[in-house]
């Protein structure tokens, strides 16, 4: 992720549509971020994570065992 940091503006140096209420005069701090893109196949994202979780679909496992297994190991730490 790139971000780029301005210090040290004045709102009046800023696009109208950015400055909004702020007196033109008044110093500003600019910080511009690029933002990553979002997974787009959402069924590729949920099987991912189901996969890094360990739980349900990618064992064809039921909600039930899920359940059972996750309360297991938590038990273990009693």
């Amino acid at each position: 992720m790139n971000r780029v940091i301005h210090r040290e503006l004045t709102a009046g140096e800023l696009p109208e549509s950015l400055r909004g209420d702020i007196d033109p005069t008044h110093r500003v701090r600019v910080v511009v971020e690029e933002i990553e893109p979002e997974a787009r196949d959402r069924k590729a994202l949920a099987a991912r994570i189901l996969a890094l979780a360990g739980i349900c679909a990618d064992r064809n496992t039921s909600t039930e065992q899920a359940v059972a297994r996750v309360r297991a190991i938590r038990d273990e730490w009693d």
